[in-house]
């Protein structure tokens, strides 16, 4: 490839065939999907250190989901789910991909045409584009859940 076609994909001005960005990210050591994709927003962000919640006297039907990654960082989320798994007890679809592993008790997860009960300790990985939802099998669960990427803010 020419420097003339580099600078031109550089500037967003040329438009380049899966099989040109396939010989670029070859080049470079990166994945098309990362060349395509870069750092995601490239939002700059502090690290993030995040203080145990008490857990109080909730009611073991409530669920309670503390974010654990930065807001800014918008390649992927993580939530950390006691009980009831806030919008993902419902039918939805994301881009990305999403994985999830269940620290206690037990949950119901249906993924496309996959319908399980993961038990502590049990993970699943799948596509966010399936129709999916978790929901917990019972009292006492808690759940880990990293998704991305992330829309930005």
């Amino acid at each position: 490839m020419s420097r003339a076609f580099i600078s031109q994909l550089e500037s967003q001005r040329g438009n380049p065939t899966l099989a040109t960005l396939d010989r670029l990210a070859t080049a470079l050591g990166v994945g098309v999907a990362e060349l395509l994709i870069g750092d995601a927003g490239g939002a700059e962000f502090e690290p993030v250190v995040r203080p145990a919640r008490p857990i109080g006297d909730w009611p073991e039907d409530v669920g309670r989901t503390y974010p654990l990654s930065a807001a800014e960082a918008r390649r992927f989320a993580v939530h950390l789910t006691d009980g009831q798994t806030a919008d993902h007890d419902r039918w939805i679809e994301h881009p990305g991909e999403e994985f999830c592993i269940v620290l206690a008790g037990a949950y119901r997860l249906q993924a496309g045409d996959i319908d399980v009960q993961l038990g502590a300790g049990e993970s699943a990985h799948y596509l966010g584009s399936l129709p999916h939802r978790i929901s917990p099998a019972g009292t006492g669960g808690r759940v880990l859940v990293a998704f991305g990427p992330v829309e930005p803010l």
